[in-house]
């Protein structure tokens, strides 16, 4: 009776199961026809039919994340993970999804979890790679965390040797760290992802830097953004002079600019039939096939021009008051964007720096932000017509120039404006796009673009007290230094700390001292010497608390300050070397720390004359910094040091 009644039960539950796959199979080829609508309606009705139905809900949150609705697919998705059938996809999609929506440590947990049920998705090593090399938060986690990200990378190439995804982001990876001989090779698969302007209509070969192209004509193609072909066109004129003749296609609206720039190639359009090349490459291919190095990056100086009656007209239409900063806050959206862009009301701090005037140089993107800001605020646009020609970036250029600084998100703004040579400040979040690099303030590409970095992700308000401190330095010429809550409560602000008042002073006291020579005496120094004084002050102004000694510091670092032409802040190499030298400065200050303590308990072991010795060595690189920007600064005066050798 029982094998009777198996046997009933079996075919209704396979029959259930057939149908269930039909309908996903047909939910899955509806989707995959650019028919998004009716397979979520198909996904519905297995739901109605089966409650909880996980395989329908991971359709449904993969299908809303392919349509940029993140919110609905992690909902999606995090309901099928709660089914104990709910397959190894689900997971790796939920991370991915957590992931794009900067929940990092999550979308990390979610991605464990799928590879612990299927460790054989390479999809799912790959996202967990680029989710690691995230949390890579400190320069101590990077290490591991990166060593890590370029295993699973590695995993996923093993199990698909043609992910080109997987190549792509080691790549990346690697170009991060600064290490672009190792990168190059792989940034080249992104010519297998679909889009972007990389396969283009073309019988003739892709040049691959071995073929002889001394008599020949080569056509260079943009293939990404506006500001990518704004940062690497500057390899067409590096091209240009081992080439028999360059074409150069970039997008519609760059191409009267790229004409200004004096590259050594004609400007083009593919749409030109009667265009004869012999070779062609992507532009972002260029520096491969060129191998350049962090050392042989061309052009760092500006190297585009604004149209010269564009400047005229808005010369005419600015007023020349004012500390003028152009302001960008969000790049195109998608999926690139994450993270990156700025909210407009971070910038509003600068409003109170007296003289500065905020004009937008947003497009398109963001605007909807200025319509949402307190009654009164003041930021300048520059009406309808701004840029509404075929000449994309002709208005924005020539504002730009007429800016006496650009403080921007990482957008193609940021590129135009260090191509322009004009000082420009890029926000950047946690972990940054690949061209930013690491820590480092200056910038590899642009002399004239200053670096600020989140400390924690999604912290833009910690990014714009850099800024706003910053830029008071420049417009004022007095610094705004960081130090402790406390202490800032207890002192009067630096711009109301006077020259002390003289005190009152016995007669044999003013006999025995000459009362006209008491101010400070003013004392030639180095570039070097004035940049590690500075550090130094920066240091102490952070970690002092106590009342007295800190207003003593703050007046100081303000006289320092003052006693300099602030034109030095813009030039971004000397910030870089400043940059360096206040990390010494750190590492002397906690080795010194830990000599006390172990001179106040007696232990004088190993340790102690490991930290004695590391005095004189971090010394030594502070000596060589402050040579640096000695030579950097053609410095009338140089620190002169003998040591007796052993």
């Amino acid at each position: 009776m029982s094998k009777d009644v198996r046997s009933n039960v079996s075919p209704s539950h396979d029959e259930k199961l057939t149908a269930l796959n039909a309908s996903l199979q047909e939910a899955n080829r509806l989707f995959k026809a650019g028919q998004p609508q009716p397979a979520i309606e198909f996904c519905h009705k297995i739901l109605q039919a089966m409650p909880g139905e996980p395989n329908a809900l991971h359709m449904l949150g993969f299908i809303a994340n392919s349509q940029g609705q993140l919110e609905a697919s992690a909902a999606y998705l995090r309901r099928a993970c709660l089914s104990s059938s709910a397959p190894a996809v689900a997971f790796a999609d939920l991370s991915e999804v957590l992931r794009r929506k900067g929940l990092y440590e999550e979308a990390e947990r979610m991605g464990r979890r799928a590879l612990a049920i299927d460790d054989k998705l390479p999809r799912a090593w790959n996202n967990l790679g680029v989710i690691v090399q995230g949390l890579a938060d400190t320069p101590a986690s990077r290490v591991t965390r990166f060593a890590e990200a370029r295993s699973c990378f590695d995993r996923a190439i093993t199990l698909n040797p043609e992910y080109f995804e997987a190549y792509w982001n080691r790549g990346t990876l690697a170009l991060i760290q600064e290490k672009f001989e190792q990168a190059w090779p792989d940034f080249e698969w992104r010519k297998r992802k679909q889009g972007h302007n990389l396969q283009i209509a073309s019988a003739q070969p892709i040049w691959s830097g071995l073929e002889d192209i001394s008599d020949k004509t080569i056509l260079v193609h943009w293939e990404q953004g506006l500001g990518d072909t704004i940062q690497f066109c500057r390899y067409v004129e590096m091209l240009s002079k081992i080439a028999g003749k360059v074409l150069f296609w970039p997008q519609k609206p760059l191409m009267a600019m790229m004409r200004r720039a004096n590259l050594g190639a004609e400007i083009v359009d593919f749409e030109d039939k009667t265009l004869r090349y012999d070779f062609r490459i992507p532009l972002m291919s260029l520096p491969v096939v060129l191998k350049t190095n962090m050392n042989s990056i061309p052009s760092r100086q500006s190297y585009i021009k604004p149209d010269p009656e564009r400047v005229a007209h808005w010369q005419k239409t600015l007023s020349p008051e004012g500390f003028k900063i152009g302001i960008s806050w969000k790049g195109s959206s998608g999926p690139i964007d994450a993270g990156r862009s700025v909210p407009l009301t971070a910038f509003l701090p600068l409003l109170q720096i007296p003289g500065v005037r905020l004009i937008s140089l947003q497009k398109f993107e963001g605007l909807f932000e200025l319509h949402k800001l307190p009654k009164g605020t003041r930021i300048e646009t520059l009406g309808d017509d701004f840029d509404n020609g075929t000449d994309g970036f002709s208005d924005t250029a020539a504002v730009i120039r007429l800016c006496d600084l650009v403080i921007t998100s990482d957008t193609a703004i940021a590129h135009l404006a260090g191509a322009l040579g004009v000082s420009t400040w890029v926000a950047l979040k946690k972990m940054p796009d690949w061209r930013w690099f690491l820590d480092r303030e200056d910038c590899p590409w642009y002399e004239n673009v200053r670096l600020f970095r989140q400390e924690k992700s999604g912290d833009w308000d910690g990014v714009f007290t850099k800024i706003v401190q910053s830029v008071a330095q420049v417009v004022s010429g007095a610094p705004d230094p960081k130090v402790t809550q406390a202490a800032r409560a207890q002192i009067p602000d630096i711009k109301d700390i006077h020259e002390p008042a003289p005190t009152a002073m016995s007669k044999d006291k003013e006999e025995h001292i000459n009362v006209d020579m008491l101010p400070s005496p003013i004392s030639p120094i180095s570039w070097g010497e004035f940049i590690d004084k500075l550090t130094i002050l920066e240091i102490k102004s952070e970690r002092i608390t106590e009342t007295t000694a800190l207003t003593n510091v703050l007046t100081e670092l303000s006289r320092l300050f003052s006693s300099a032409d602030g034109r030095w802040l813009s030039n971004s190499q000397l910030l870089g070397h400043k940059a360096r030298l206040r990390k010494v400065n750190e590492a002397l200050w906690k080795i010194e720390d830990d000599i006390r303590e172990k001179e106040s308990l007696q232990t004088f072991d190993q340790e102690f004359i490991a930290l004695a010795r590391s005095v004189y060595q971090r010394n030594d690189e502070r000596a060589g910094i402050k040579r640096e920007i000695n030579a950097l600064m053609n410095s009338d005066f140089a620190e002169q040091k003998l040591y007796k050798a052993y």
